[in-house]
């Protein structure tokens, strides 16, 4: 029988310290006596007292692993630098600043499903959606594959990625600015990877992120993405 997964929690941020620290707690809070767990955090290099914060939490924090401050070029070349900052296999779930888990059982359940799955590429689950104090909760998709080939977008830090899908040529494409994820989730479909559905929330997306304060750019990336895929 197979160990538990590795399970990698990559945190990206920019000049976000509140949201960041929301994020961090709400990774203290799980159960994980049994859950093999690192949280790999990449700032952009902030001005705002972010790498000070880290350092606090880092002395009490064992899980946090790595943390990596410097200049980038956008999210996924932070987003691909977290993916190489641990080399160890296993599975990753994005979860930026704002962002939190759904509750304190997360990381076993999402543990116990990929085990009962049997180690799926890509576990596919469900969300809620969190922004000026109201929220809401979001199902992820069924058929995830099919509904994506025609159109459809996938909130990422709803999925968790096996490491196969950042082997070298499957890496966050940096030449994106917001649709980068959405490129990427297309191109490990044409590769034809595994997907399991688990019909489960897992996250809390914050909105008034990156991507909505830059909705015009990340259309324009969408609609060039479905004419090269769809």
């Amino acid at each position: 029988m197979k160990e538990p997964p590795l399970i990698k929690i990559i945190t990206v941020c920019k000049n976000d310290r509140y949201r960041l620290a929301q994020t961090i707690k709400s990774v203290l809070l799980q159960e994980r006596e049994t859950v093999n767990v690192v949280h790999i955090i990449v700032d952009g290099s902030s001005s705002d007292g972010t790498l000070e914060l880290l350092r606090r939490y880092q002395h009490a924090y064992p899980v946090l692993t790595k943390i990596i401050s410097e200049p980038d070029s956008g999210i996924y070349q932070a987003m691909n630098r977290g993916v190489k900052a641990d080399s160890i296999d296993g599975y990753t779930l994005f979860l930026n600043a704002g962002d939190v888990l759904y509750d304190k059982y997360v990381l076993l359940d999402i543990s116990s499903a990929i085990c009962r799955e049997g180690y799926p590429d890509i576990l596919s689950c469900s969300f809620g959606y969190q922004k000026e104090g109201l929220y809401w909760d979001l199902c992820g998709f069924m058929d995830m594959p099919k509904k994506v080939r025609f159109g459809a977008l996938v909130c990422q830090q709803s999925l968790v990625y096996s490491s196969k899908c950042f082997s070298a040529d499957l890496m966050f494409d940096e030449n994106y600015r917001i649709a980068g994820d959405y490129e990427h989730l297309l191109r490990l479909l044409q590769s034809n990877i595994s997907v399991s559905h688990f019909p489960r929330a897992i996250t809390r997306y914050s909105g008034g992120g990156v991507s909505e304060s830059s909705a015009e750019t990340g259309n324009n990336e969408v609609q060039q993405i479905r004419y090269l895929y769809t």
